[in-house]
């Protein structure tokens, strides 16, 4: 018996359930379809009363009797009996090969239900497979669409803005506020080079001037 092992069965002979259950996890996580540890963590699930966490961890052994029965109740009554609900609650992170013959006739029912929605589901190492459909692709190619619209649209602001001359900084600059607030076809002012009082335009400084020259006439 490994260390591992004989550490689990003390807690549990000790009465230290919350322990072997912790102990347990932590080899599921790192091996997800092994089964003396799968077992084991049912039998603390059970013996905690959580029913249906036993058959939710025993739905990936080769567990038979009146307490699977129980616990596969009990666990169907918490969570249904659809596909969808049953993977998002087994939380397969392995191969279905890598489990036991019950196991396997299970993950395939589902598997089979899935397909028949149009789904594709098949589990790989390391992760946990979700099923996927053709309506989720188009969500997310609209989602991708609606982005890049965005996108178009803050940009021909940003460019709108700087047509309209705004006198601010680049931080303004991209704020949409002050980018909508400017009118739309005001065209860039042209500012006296020597830089004339208050910066007025060049065009009042000229008609300014000529009404000086008009008064000195007179």
């Amino acid at each position: 018996m490994t260390p591992l092992k004989q550490r689990v069965e003390n807690d549990l002979k000790a009465g230290r359930l919350w322990k072997a259950r912790d102990r347990l996890a932590g080899v599921i996580r790192t091996d997800p379809a092994n089964q003396w540890a799968l077992n084991r963590l049912g039998e603390v699930f059970f013996r905690m009363a959580d029913m249906p966490a036993a058959g939710r961890v025993w739905f990936l052994t080769d567990r038979e009797g009146p307490e699977w029965e129980a616990a596969r109740a009990a666990f169907d009554e918490r969570y249904g009996r659809r596909a969808e609900d049953l993977l998002a609650e087994l939380r397969v992170r392995a191969p279905i090969e890598a489990f036991p013959a019950a196991a396997q006739r299970r993950l395939r029912k589902i598997q089979v239900e899935l397909a028949g929605q149009g789904k594709k589901w098949e589990p790989r190492a390391g992760r946990q497979a979700q099923p996927q459909s053709r309506m989720r692709i188009r969500n997310i190619a609209a989602g991708i669409a609606f982005i890049l619209l965005i996108l178009v649209v803050i940009v021909g602001l940003i460019k709108r803005g700087y047509q309209c001359g705004v006198r601010t900084r680049w931080r303004a600059r991209l704020s949409l506020i002050g980018l909508l607030a400017c009118p739309f076809g005001r065209q860039r002012h042209q500012t006296v080079p020597d830089g004339g009082r208050n910066g007025r335009p060049a065009g009042r400084r000229r008609r300014s001037g000529r009404r000086r020259s008009a008064a000195a006439v007179r």
